[in-house]
């Protein structure tokens, strides 16, 4: 990001270079945001316990224990009951 900020703003000579208050204001988040994640990437997040790292599995896993498998079952049965419970369409084949 630097480097593509500094040809972009290259001249030849001693012209100064007008810096703008968002462009510094977008670097400095942006650096703020991966000094954040390459500290939280193996350090818990505080009052969590989970790392960056471990972040997508976690939410894999809750997802997993909230959709048990009959759930799924007995949710498809009674899909499977409205679809042979409703009438077919007139004139579609």
């Amino acid at each position: 990001m630097v480097v593509r900020w500094n040809l972009a703003h290259m001249v030849i000579g001693y012209r100064p270079v007008n810096f703008t208050i968002g462009d510094i204001f977008v670097f400095f988040f942006k650096l703020f945001a991966c000094s954040m994640m390459l500290h939280y990437y193996f350090n818990p997040f505080p009052g969590t316990g989970i790392s960056l790292h471990n972040l997508f599995a976690s939410v894999a896993q809750a997802i997993t224990s909230t959709l048990d498998q009959n759930i799924m079952n007995d949710f498809l049965t009674r899909v499977r009951k409205v679809g042979d419970s409703s009438e077919r369409p007139v004139g579609l084949y």
